[in-house]
């Protein structure tokens, strides 16, 4: 699976020399930066300062969201011309762009995308949680690759069974194969990022649990904190420093295999960031890439 850490640029996090935060990392925060392989970032961001020149000076090439949900919650608004230039642009730097959503308007994000084509631009469409069921198999039918967001403010217990729905009735056949590539925009929750079969996903939990002094690990089922400075520090099993011994031996194993340590994450936000960031990669690489091939069963569809 494809998995994109997204926001590596927009939080200041090049590669090159030219980035204070690299330069001050640790070697081997450096060189987990080094290895991500896959990165998303959203044009409401990159469209502004220098991200675009850090991003040509590494070389890479970015899932580009356009940013609409991050604009709409700030109150602001991108024009898709506008959008629409930017791509063809930077076609350098984009291996794939999604299209410009409509924030809960499914007849006007299906009108952008078909504006943008008009433009020029080859993007994704995406098809949100709630949105009408014959917009999503319309997608499916006539695209090879589709977007699936709206899903990060819903929580679990709702969006899993809406989950359920869309990836037995549409999204996948009757032998429950994908019928289309299928990106999870914001999907950050394990347990729903590997049951489906996914294309590709993308989170920004990375800097968040990291500024919030945790770390996510794929070898455990949720973030841990470790800060010096976490709030949990004296609660009894909710922060590395009161973990028992055979819990901290554990995590200082996993955390030797990448390098680092329980001090270095817990005193540098530098290092936790590095080690979330990769962790997040390390998960997909993991998976592999025919992660999507695999066939989908829900609980719902054994029953028959």
């Amino acid at each position: 699976m494809n998995l994109y850490v997204a926001g590596l640029y927009t939080t200041g996090y090049s590669r090159g020399p030219e980035s204070n935060f690299f330069r001050q990392s640790t070697p081997n925060a450096q060189a987990m930066r080094q290895a991500i392989g896959y990165h998303l970032e959203s044009y409401h961001y990159i469209s502004k300062g220098r991200s675009v020149s850090y991003i040509n000076a590494d070389r890479i090439k970015i899932f580009l969201d356009s940013g609409a949900y991050s604009a709409f919650s700030l109150g602001a608004t991108i024009g898709l011309e506008e959008y629409a230039e930017f791509i063809k642009a930077h076609q350098n730097i984009i291996e794939v762009a999604s299209v410009l959503d409509a924030i809960g308007d499914p007849v006007g994000t299906y009108h952008n995308q078909n504006k943008l084509e008009a433009l020029g631009c080859e993007v994704l469409p995406c098809y949100h949680f709630g949105e009408p069921i014959d917009l999503c198999e319309y997608y499916v039918r006539n695209y090879e690759y589709i977007t699936i967001g709206g899903m990060v403010p819903i929580p679990n217990n709702k969006l899993e069974p809406w989950l359920d729905e869309i990836w037995c009735q549409i999204l996948t056949d009757g032998d429950g194969i994908a019928r289309t590539k299928v990106h999870g925009f914001g999907m950050t929750a394990r347990k729903l990022m590997l049951k489906y079969p996914w294309y590709s996903v993308d989170s920004s939990s990375w800097v968040q649990i990291g500024a919030n002094g945790g770390i996510m690990l794929p070898e455990f089922p949720q973030p841990i904190a470790i800060s010096l400075r976490s709030p949990r520090i004296k609660e009894f099993m909710k922060h590395y420093a009161t973990f028992e011994e055979v819990s901290k031996s554990e995590l200082d194993k996993v955390l030797a295999y990448y390098g680092t340590t329980a001090e270095e994450v817990g005193t540098d936000y530098r290092s936790r960031w590095s080690l979330n960031a990769y962790a997040f990669h390390r998960l997909g690489v993991n998976l592999g890439p025919d992660h999507w091939r695999k066939p989908f069963r829900s609980a719902q569809g054994l029953l028959f």
